[in-house]
C-alpha cells in the first residue's frame, strides 16, 4: 500500500493563504515567511503592490500593524495624524525595523527605526561605512540626522533602479569591485571579533531549526549539502579578514547616472573578505533561476568576472577556495529561505545542487 505524502502546518497554511487569495479575487503572494524567537509565524504578503504582515498564532492569521509596534519605537509617529500625512511606509519588519519615507521638508528623506537600544551602534556603522567607501565609485547614504527619542536614522532618500545584471551593465560591476576592495581594507571594527565560518554556519542552523519548529521539513538534499560544509569548513585556509557588508546583492543597490548606491549596513562586521563577493555571485545565479529581464548565463559569467577583476584578490593564496565555500553556505542558506516563498519554492533542488557544486568546484581547486 502507497504512503499517503503528508503535508506539514505551515505548507498547509501556505497554500491556504494562496488559495484565499485566488478566490478573492486580490492580486497578492506570500513573499516572505519569519519564525520570530519564540515560534511565531509572520508572514509578508504583497497585495495589489503594497506589502502587509500577519502573523499565524493558534490557527488564526491576523494583520499587523506597524503602529502598534512597541518594539520599534519609531512606530509611535505613525499614530500622529499630520506625520502620517506626509510619511510613506518604505518597509517593515515585525520587532526588528521600520523605514518610512518623509516628505515633509524640501527634499525627501528616509527614517529608518529599529528596536530600543540599537541605535548607537547603527550610527557607528553606518558613519564607518561611509567613511570606508569615501572617493571610490560607491555612493553610502551619509546619516543627515539621528533621532534618540524614536531610536531612528535619518538619511537622504536614494533614487534610482535596482542594479541591473544584464550583458550590457557590466561596467558597474568593476566599480562595486573596487569600491568592496577598499571598503574591506579599511581599518575600522579591529577591536571586534570577526564573523567566521562557524557564525555562517550556526546562522543557516538556526533557519533550518526555526522551519522545523513550525513543521516544514528541511529541503530534499539540503541535509547532505550542510554535512559537506562542516567537512569544507575543518579544511578551510586561514580567512583573510576585512570589513563586511554581510549581506551584499544586487537589491542592496541604487543604480544612478554615473554612480551606484549600496545601501543597508545593518549587518556590517568584520569577516573574510570572500564572504561579500560569495554572496553576490550566488544571488546572481539565484536572479538567473528566477528568469529576470535580460539575466542569462552569459550575462552573469561577465558581470561576475568584472566584479572580481575590481576586487582584485583572485592572485591571493586561498582566497578562491574560500570564495567557492561560502558561495556554498549562500545557497545552503538560499535553499531553507525559498523552500517556504511558494512562487519560487521550485528553485530549491537547483539551489541545493548549486551548492553542491560549488564544494565540488572547492576540493578541484584543492586538488582534492
Amino acid at each position: 500500500m502507497m504512503r499517503a505524502a503528508t503535508v506539514s502546518p505551515i505548507d498547509h497554511l501556505l497554500v491556504q493563504v494562496e488559495s484565499e487569495l485566488v478566490s478573492s479575487g486580490i492580486r497578492g503572494e506570500v513573499a516572505r515567511v519569519e519564525v520570530t524567537g519564540d515560534g511565531a509565524v509572520h508572514l509578508q504578503l504583497v497585495l495589489d503592490g503594497h506589502l502587509c504582515w500577519f502573523a499565524w498564532e493558534g490557527g488564526e492569521i491576523r494583520e499587523l500593524d506597524a503602529a502598534g509596534d512597541s518594539r520599534i519605537p519609531l512606530a509611535a509617529r505613525l499614530d500622529d495624524e499630520s506625520f502620517v500625512a506626509s510619511a510613506v511606509l518604505a518597509s517593515y519588519r515585525p520587532g526588528r525595523r521600520l523605514t518610512l519615507i518623509d516628505n515633509s521638508g524640501s527634499t525627501p528623506r528616509i527614517l529608518k527605526g529599529f528596536r530600543q537600544g540599537r541605535l548607537e551602534r547603527m550610527i557607528h556603522r553606518y558613519e564607518i561605512a561611509h567613511a570606508a567607501f569615501a572617493g571610490n565609485g560607491v555612493h553610502v547614504p551619509k546619516v543627515s540626522k539621528y533621532d534618540a527619542a524614536d531610536d531612528a536614522l535619518a538619511m537622504t532618500l536614494e533614487t534610482g533602479a535596482h542594479l541591473r545584471m544584464s550583458a550590457d551593465n557590466t561596467v558597474p560591476m568593476h566599480a562595486i569591485g573596487e569600491g568592496l576592495r577598499g571598503f574591506q581594507d579599511h581599518g575600522a571594527l579591529a577591536n571586534e571579533r570577526p564573523f567566521d565560518g562557524h557564525d555562517e554556519l550556526q546562522v543557516i542552523d538556526k533557519r533550518a531549526a526555526s522551519l522545523q519548529q513550525i513543521g516544514a521539513e528541511l529541503p530534499e538534499h539540503w541535509t547532505r549539502l550542510r554535512e559537506r560544509l562542516t567537512d569544507a569548513l575543518a579544511g578551510l585556509s586561514p580567512a583573510v579578514v576585512g570589513l563586511a557588508h554581510r549581506d551584499l546583492h544586487d537589491k542592496q543597490f541604487r543604480q544612478q547616472a554615473g554612480r551606484v548606491v549600496l545601501l543597508d549596513f545593518d549587518l556590517m562586521t568584520r569577516a573574510d573578505v570572500a564572504l561579500d563577493p560569495a554572496n553576490f555571485l550566488a544571488h546572481m545565479v539565484l536572479r538567473k533561476m528566477q528568469r529576470l529581464k535580460g539575466v542569462t548565463q552569459a550575462s552573469i559569467d561577465a558581470c561576475g568576472k568584472k566584479l572580481l577583476q575590481g576586487l582584485a584578490r583572485n592572485e591571493e593564496p586561498g582566497f578562491w577556495e574560500r570564495l567557492r565555500f561560502y558561495q556554498a553556505t549562500t545557497f545552503c542558506r538560499l535553499a531553507l529561505v525559498y523552500s517556504v516563498r511558494p512562487r519560487w519554492a521550485s528553485l530549491v533542488p537547483d539551489l541545493a545542487t548549486m551548492g553542491n557544486r560549488s564544494l565540488d568546484d572547492l576540493n578541484r581547486i584543492k586538488g582534492n
